[in-house]
């Protein structure tokens, strides 16, 4: 994943240049490890379209440029 997040810098893809390729990575592997477990955590939020719609939004958040 951070050789995909690096190559999208290189493309222009991401914009910013200081994000670091392992650290966001690492950070969105972190997120899905946590979701694999919302499940059992908050199980009314599976399937909700907002719930959906605020990790997307968050993870666009941390790969959008600065």
């Amino acid at each position: 994943m951070a050789q995909g997040i690096a190559g999208a810098q290189r493309a222009g893809e991401i914009d910013d240049a200081a994000l670091d390729p392992l650290l966001a990575a690492s950070s969105i592997m972190t997120l899905i490890m946590g979701l694999m477990h919302a499940e059992t955590l908050v199980p009314q939020l599976i399937g909700e379209a907002a719930w959906r719609d605020f990790i997307a939004a968050g993870v666009e958040r941390l790969l959008a440029p600065r």
